[in-house]
């Protein structure tokens, strides 16, 4: 999500794949990075994401350190903050409330009412709930340093 409104395109993975951290990596490094570049188009962007154990594995911050304008390192981000989350917040449950207007018997159903449900997202609605988290953000700083 971005603060002009914009929503990366859900990633699927595929059935029964264990993400771990290089799964994770790889996808940062085919789809998300590709995605911000050129929805960026040139602007600084900051790149935040959760406490997961794929997320906060040292390969995963030191990729991201290196490769991102701006990152929340997993040492910044303050635990317990679905606030400062606007997937927490605002996507995960506007998703759910989409999706679950009606039963899926299966799961290509299931991924057709996702994707659905993110285009129809407006790019209002996204850059509001994304503007949410900048206001307590004001003092807060990131780091580019590398993790052992």
């Amino acid at each position: 999500m971005s603060s002009e409104g914009d929503i990366m395109p859900p990633h699927f993975f595929a059935k029964a794949q264990n993400v771990n951290k290089e799964v994770y990596l790889d996808v940062m490094q085919t789809v998300v990075k590709p995605w911000m570049t050129q929805i960026a188009a040139g602007r600084p962007y900051l790149y935040q994401q959760d406490g997961a154990p794929t997320h906060t594995s040292n390969l995963v911050q030191n990729w991201c350190l290196d490769n991102l304008d701006m990152f929340w390192s997993k040492e910044f981000w303050p635990p317990s903050s679905p606030d400062l989350k606007p997937c927490d917040y605002y996507l995960w449950g506007v998703l759910e409330r989409d999706t679950n207007k009606r039963a899926h018997n299966t799961v290509d159903s299931l991924k057709a009412a996702i994707i659905q449900a993110v285009a129809n997202l407006s790019r209002e609605q996204v850059a509001r709930a994304v503007g949410e988290v900048q206001a307590p953000c004001g003092g807060f700083y990131c780091e580019r340093r590398k993790l052992d």
